[in-house]
């Protein structure tokens, strides 16, 4: 079994590690204070206070995206603040986004480096907290060449109606009594990654995939907690304060150790004419590499352990947190909702099957999936990070500073979107009822990082959110207040808890 090397090690610390850590804190606050910022750095709100070693993180609550949007109104669309010991700017608007993310591509499309990516990230490989660079080019190039292929094959989407069909009939199960959807929408999703990374999914009777899940669990509770340690990183070396990195940790090594066990599977049973999934595609470039003599570069074992654990971090976790808020919202929105059946009574009839070649046919319902990403993206920032010194309008960017895109500020901007507090899946739909995407919708990011997995995205919510709603009807239990539909910010942007009753519709 290869060793997670890369991971930092975090062992126990006695008095004296206790002592050397607190050290660190106070030589990395004199080294923050010592260091000026530049004076045509973006502003900060006027009155807002920077705290020692915290910064502006105290001030921004427990609801940031909302904070750092309504702070637009004082001092524009670029924010200059400090979080924790380093200096971060926030763009809260399109034009501004446009203008780092696509005028300045190359300048703004890094990753920041702070300790808890460290660990997520193995130090920096992957696909998503690598920083900017040729290897970074390459590993995106190869991720969306195989995704074209692999989600172009009718079986792909085969696959992913059988598991939104399996969700439905576990749910039938429950209809008619308040229950909590949450674990049951996570796992048939989780399932779609595991038959894109290892071809094949796994029954919820199995143990071993019980224990993939808990490690991934242990990961995404633990992980929204680990902002302290991005803000002082030898925090994460003092005993009882460091249980947070430690259970993160002990979470990616396990997921590691599932991945290794599949693609030791996949080498005995490797067929290069038969490339059945994404481990099967990576383990192709690693062996035609070798062939030709070429250098592997940034495809590696470790690489690919990491690669898998970014899809099922970013892509089973987000795809899961969209569907659970479409399901939610359609219980608050009950007229959208029959809006909805209606156009799927009309198209398909009570027995017709959902496809992919039906969304065309289905526009209020594909309206009302961009909709729900709108109004709450299940990640709404995009961090960035500066490659060099840089101007962004009058500002001065230093290099290595983090920038922070708030797509919630762009999406809830009234100057490109008319009410946008309202939940109105109308305003995708052109005067001929067809979809149309404005140009301030970014759920899927823009510039070099834009999302590579936005097809695979869009065809999962597709399927699943058509065949949820083509067998039931969900309500909020009767007698209960309407849950907030503000949300609850941690790893992701989620609903709040909440229990919904499920209805048979055929």
């Amino acid at each position: 079994m290869t060793p997670d090397v890369g991971l930092v090690s975090l062992p126990p610390a006695d008095s004296g590690a206790l002592t050397a850590a607190l050290v660190l804190v106070l030589v990395s606050m004199l080294v923050a204070l010592s260091r000026r910022r530049p004076r045509d750095f973006p502003p900060a709100p006027p009155g807002v206070r920077a705290w020692p070693l915290l910064g502006h993180l105290p001030a921004l609550g427990p609801e940031p995206h909302r904070t750092l949007a309504a702070w637009t109104d004082s001092c524009g669309d670029v924010l200059g603040l400090r979080f924790g010991m380093s200096d971060v700017v926030v763009l809260n608007s399109l034009e501004a986004m446009r203008e780092a993310l696509v005028a300045q591509g190359d300048a703004f499309s890094s990753r920041p480096r702070m300790f808890m990516m460290d660990i997520f990230s193995d130090g920096g490989k992957g696909l998503v907290f690598r920083a900017f660079g040729k290897s970074l080019m390459e590993q995106r190039k190869f991720a969306m060449v195989v995704f074209r292929d692999i989600l172009s094959r009718p079986r792909t989407e085969s696959m992913m109606i059988r598991e939104a069909q399996t969700l439905a009939s576990t749910l039938a199960q429950k209809a008619g009594r308040p229950t909590r959807v949450h674990d049951n929408i996570g796992l048939s999703l989780l399932n779609v990654t595991c038959s894109l990374c290892f071809g094949r999914r796994f029954e919820t009777s199995d143990p071993r995939f019980w224990g993939f899940v808990h490690s991934l669990d242990m990961f995404a509770k633990n992980a929204a907690c680990c902002q302290l340690f991005n803000i002082c990183p030898s925090l994460a070396r003092v005993p009882k304060i460091n249980t947070p990195a430690v259970r993160v940790q002990t979470g990616i090594r396990e997921v590691k150790e599932f991945v290794r066990s599949e693609t030791e599977g996949h080498k005995v049973k490797f067929d290069r004419e038969n490339i059945r999934d994404i481990i099967d595609a990576f383990v192709l470039e690693m062996e035609s590499r070798r062939r030709s003599g070429r250098d592997l570069g940034s495809f590696t074992e470790r690489e690919m352990e990491q690669v898998i654990f970014d899809l099922f971090f970013t892509g089973a976790e987000t795809s899961s947190t969209c569907l659970r808020w479409a399901v939610f919202l359609m219980a608050v929105y009950p007229d959208v909702q029959a809006r909805i059946h209606r156009e799927l009574d009309t198209v398909l009839g009570p027995d017709g099957e959902v496809t992919l070649d039906k969304r065309a046919a289905l526009p209020f319902l594909d309206a009302t999936i961009s909709e729900v990403l709108r109004f709450r993206p299940a990640a709404p920032f995009m961090y960035r990070c500066a490659t060099k010194d840089s101007k962004l309008r009058d500002y001065f960017i230093p290099a290595d500073t983090q920038v922070l895109v708030n797509l919630w500020s762009i999406h809830m901007d009234p100057k490109h979107w008319q009410n946008p507090d309202q939940f109105n899946p109308d305003r995708f739909l052109n005067s001929e009822g067809t979809v149309k995407i404005p140009e301030a919708f970014k759920a899927f990011g823009l510039g070099r990082r834009l999302c590579f997995g936005e097809q695979m995205a869009r065809m999962e919510m597709f399927l699943f959110f058509a065949i949820l709603m083509q067998h039931f009807t969900f309500k909020l239990p009767e007698g209960a207040p309407v849950p907030n539909t503000i949300g609850v910010f941690a790893l992701t942007l989620s609903p709040p808890p909440h229990e919904l009753c499920i209805f048979k519709r055929h």
